[in-house]
């Protein structure tokens, strides 16, 4: 299985490896799997554990595979693993009731346009409407938004940035197989108390020790989050490196659209 999983390039494909696993094999095969790349991805062994996680996260958090989510922690704590738990884990954010205080776009009429207005002008965007669309509050808008051509890194992660946010559009932008592998990406949503921990807790491995640690200290942040950080700090102390993965592809790129 292992040698399986390291030949293969694109974390989607290692996310349905994962699915299969689970629908072939069950939710203990899969902890298995889990914790063995938790493990591998703390002590520095290779970069595949580093990459195990990131493609349970993207399976977790697409449409179907977040029902794994409840068996998956249930087998976990049953084996007394609370790291990979955590990992798993799924509480609610923080500032849900702010997080919906948000403003719709409007028109040169100033009638606030309509929820198939704004997906389509996010279809095809310019930069006018882009710098528009960044506010939106529906994840059906930013999903169109996030598939343009047209959109920057620092785009995507103004959006992933906001404050107040909507949880439900910061799932969308780490659903994002094209923009989740950007390092600022990343650091922003996990930076931002909107997100749900649940996601907080999955990208958090991927984030550089410095960062870890700062978030860790931030009390905006939610406590499961704080913890999971607090935790993961813990073991490096202990004697356990934590080495960041290879593949932050967007830390050091020019901001320019990124291709389809």
């Amino acid at each position: 299985m292992a040698r399986r999983l390291a030949s293969l390039a694109e974390h989607e494909q290692l996310a349905s490896v994962l699915r299969d696993v689970a629908a072939r094999e069950g939710a203990g095969e899969l902890v298995s799997l889990l914790a063995a790349a938790l493990e591998d991805h703390r002590e520095g062994r290779d970069a595949l554990g580093g990459r195990i996680l990131l493609a349970a996260m993207i399976l977790l958090t697409r449409p179907g595979g977040d029902a794994l989510g409840p068996s998956l922690r249930g087998e976990a704590r049953a084996r007394g693993l609370e790291g990979l738990a955590g990992f798993l884990d799924d509480p609610p954010p923080l500032f849900l009731d702010q997080a919906r205080r948000v403003q719709i776009l409007k028109g040169k009429d100033g009638r606030p346009l309509t929820l198939g207005e704004r997906k389509s002008l996010a279809r095809n965007p310019g930069r006018f409407e882009i710098d528009r669309l960044l506010q939106d509050p529906a994840p059906e808008v930013v999903v169109n938004l996030l598939a343009s051509s047209r959109l920057t890194e620092i785009d995507v992660v103004r959006i992933a940035a906001k404050r107040p946010a909507v949880p439900e559009v910061l799932r969308v932008v780490a659903r994002s197989k094209r923009w989740v592998m950007r390092y600022r990406v990343r650091l922003a949503l996990v930076s931002n108390p909107y997100l749900e921990p649940s996601l907080g807790v999955k990208i958090a491995p991927l984030l550089l020790e410095q960062d870890r640690r700062r978030l860790a200290a931030d009390h905006t942040l939610h406590p499961r989050l704080r913890e999971f950080l607090s935790r993961s700090l813990r073991r490096g102390r202990d004697g356990h490196a934590e080495e960041i993965l290879p593949d932050m592809d967007g830390l050091d790129e020019d901001l320019e659209p990124a291709d389809t």
